[in-house]
């Protein structure tokens, strides 16, 4: 099965999540008038000094979008023009599109912190000026570029927010690109069905002029590949060919070189290789027309391996050569690396042992320096959280400070007040006035120390207690490492489709009973909820505080919410009423703990501990809970469960892992 990857996703110059990144950010950039005038006119309009001032900046900006594309450093250069319009003529959008431009240039060239760095800019600005509907598109921006640092987590995050903005105030336009976002994360992350839930609510947005675009065979295509995943190759064909008649419908030659790769694809994992060849000789054609480097070498390695399947060797080393050299050139590690296991396999096969150790080692050197690069980008995503989180203390103790100041100012004009009233009527109401002095100060008291109780339980119903006293105590929370901690995930089968079956309120009624119930269960047990994410809950057990016994009452919460699900659900069929079946997963081991956040604190957790207990639970069944090896080895011999062994069960991303259904002895 052809594993998807982002950089394979979408090879026409960029990635799939990227290119859905540039589309939102043409939005961003966009006036409601058409976005690919003439560069000409542009410059005239801008240059134009009979025109008005906001006239001129759109146009501008306009142009400065057209030009970043194939020329992002000039681009970025001339956004200084910009800046300094918009502050000499009073022009308050100028700024914040000039900073959101600075980010798709860099951006283009693959800076991703740097990239990350301007959004965030662009967004404070937006925010300041009011302008809601680019403060969600640029949001939506800080997503994309989060999710190529590989930060998924905080990448959903900002998506979410962005998505929230978009539906409530009915952003139509922008909401499609957000959510083809949040698509792209879920399906780099093999979380099929989530991926699936977004691209189909993409197609549900979309028109007429989205055909124009190449929005919907581009949607069309990511759904394909996603059953390509799945082995379902006649549902993957019948969506691969939906997207190529559209492309060629409207005749969109960017689109059809993706939708002929594509297509081919899926006639590669056939084993028609025939087929498959044809479809890849005409894509490389359109690249080479298009002048794209990355789509030519997608094109390549996967022409090689096809002449590999078909022991075609001498072959498979032309062409993956040719890639190698063009990846080399333009800095693509992957595609080198790609090349490379081509080559080392066609000179293995044809005997010829030196050039395939000569390439064996070269594969050894690029993942070292691939790796270097990831390191690099988790530094980066690292030195941002902090960022957010000092400046999410600093608006903290800023807020807090304006509200002293208030309150003394309050304090002091009531007081003035009283003192005026006490003089004008002191012979006739002396005692009265002592008497509601008094009484004001009391229920001045009474009301601060309602308050301070107030925010003191609202803190505690974010964060641990031990997490919420740091905060108090220091001003900040200092990352945890925790060397044996269980996680435990649940998710409802089916979600999507059950949920549509309920109206809006019925269904947000039943989840709220539902993770309300999880809620005193986790209370009862003693461990952590994490966070909740759409019909998904996230619990562990050991943290912040390890406790004996964490391991255990973790897994008794899994099999009490299971009880309470398969319950809940005979009644509810008894009432005729729709019901959920729940999976759960648990894996135990190593994570990292601490707070994120840019306006409201989030204790979260993060390590391949979690991703792990999440594939326990994708992988797990209906009605069950599904453990892994390590969770086993600590309670195998606990006389208060029984374990059916599942064997090794492959899962993506990770290879063959044991698992184990447990359930309650007796």
């Amino acid at each position: 099965m052809l594993i998807v990857t982002l950089s394979s996703v979408l090879f026409a110059n960029f990635s799939a999540m990227r290119l859905f990144l540039l589309l939102s950010l043409i939005l961003c950039l966009q006036t409601e008038s058409h976005a690919q005038s003439r560069a000409d006119s542009l410059l005239q309009l801008w240059n134009d000094e009979t025109a008005s001032d906001s006239s001129r900046v759109e146009a501008y900006i306009t142009y400065l979008g057209d030009l970043m594309y194939s020329y992002p450093d000039s681009a970025f250069k001339k956004t200084d023009e910009l800046l300094e319009f918009g502050q000499e003529f009073n022009v308050p959008h100028a700024k914040p599109a000039a900073l959101n431009l600075r980010g798709v240039c860099v951006y283009v060239v693959g800076d991703y912190a740097d990239a990350l760095k301007h959004f965030s800019e662009a967004r404070e600005a937006y925010k300041e000026i009011g302008n809601v509907e680019r403060f969600s598109s640029v949001t939506s921006n800080m997503g994309n570029a989060l999710s190529e640092l590989g930060d998924y987590k905080t990448a959903i995050k900002y998506y979410k927010i962005s998505l929230d903005i978009q539906e409530e105030l009915e952003f139509d336009k922008a909401k499609k690109y957000t959510l083809a976002g949040i698509g792209g994360v879920y399906q780099y992350l093999g979380e099929h069905e989530n991926a699936l839930k977004y691209y189909q609510r993409v197609l549900k947005s979309l028109d007429a002029e989205d055909e124009l675009e190449g929005f919907t065979d581009r949607t069309l295509c990511h759904i394909s590949q996603i059953y390509m995943d799945k082995g379902e190759l006649d549902t993957a064909e019948i969506y691969a060919r939906q997207a190529l008649e559209m492309s060629e419908k409207y005749n969109a030659i960017s689109s059809l070189e993706y939708n002929l790769f594509v297509i081919g694809e899926v006639y590669l994992e056939k084993g028609d290789y025939s087929k498959a060849m044809g479809y890849f000789e005409r894509s490389i054609k359109l690249s080479d027309e298009l002048n794209h480097a990355r789509g030519k070498v997608e094109n390549l390695n996967v022409i090689g391996r096809t002449h590999l399947r078909r022991s075609k060797y001498a072959d498979a080393i032309s062409v993956c050569q040719e890639s190698f050299d063009i990846s080399e050139s333009n800095g693509y590690l992957e595609k080198q690396i790609e090349a490379c296991e081509c080559l080392y396999e066609a000179y293995k096969n044809l005997g010829n042992k030196g050039k395939a150790l000569d390439r064996l080692e070269k594969i050894g050197i690029l993942n070292d320096s691939l790796d270097a690069q990831k390191t690099s980008n988790i530094l980066q995503q690292m030195e941002f959280q902090k960022l957010m989180l000092s400046d999410s203390l600093a608006n903290a103790e800023k807020e807090r400070v304006l509200q002293e100041q208030h309150e003394e100012e309050v304090r002091k004009k009531n007081n003035t007040r009283n003192i005026l009233l006490v003089v004008s009527v002191f012979i006739l109401m002396l005692a009265g006035g002592i008497y509601s002095r008094l009484h004001y100060i009391r229920r001045t008291k009474a009301e601060i120390e309602k308050e301070k109780e107030r925010s003191e339980n609202l803190l505690l119903n974010i964060l641990p207690s031990q997490i919420a006293e740091e905060l108090k105590i220091n001003g900040q929370v200092a990352a945890q490492e925790f060397n044996s901690v269980s996680v435990l995930f649940t998710d409802f089968e089916h979600f999507t489709r059950e949920s549509a079956k309920m109206s809006a309120a019925e269904l947000v009624e039943e989840i709220g009973e539902c993770f309300k119930a999880f809620d005193e269960i986790i209370s009862k047990y003693r461990i952590e909820k994490i966070k909740t994410i759409g019909d998904a809950y996230m619990a562990a057990g050991g943290l912040p505080v390890a406790f004996e016994g964490a391991h255990k009452n973790t897994v008794l919460a899994a099999l009490e919410m299971q009880e309470y699900m398969l319950e809940r659900k005979k009644q509810r069929m008894a009432e005729g009423l729709v019901a959920f079946d729940m999976r759960a997963g648990v894996h135990t081991g190593p994570i990292v703990a601490g707070i994120v956040g840019v306006k409201k604190f989030q204790y979260d957790i993060w390590g391949d501990t979690v991703n792990t207990s999440s594939r326990m639970e994708t992988h797990g069944l209906i009605g069950t809970v599904n453990i892994s090896q390590d969770c086993y080895e600590i309670l195998k011999n606990d006389p208060d469960f029984s374990f059916e062994a599942r064997g090794a069960i492959e899962v993506k991303g990770k290879g063959a892992l044991e698992m184990y259904i447990v359930r309650n002895s007796g």
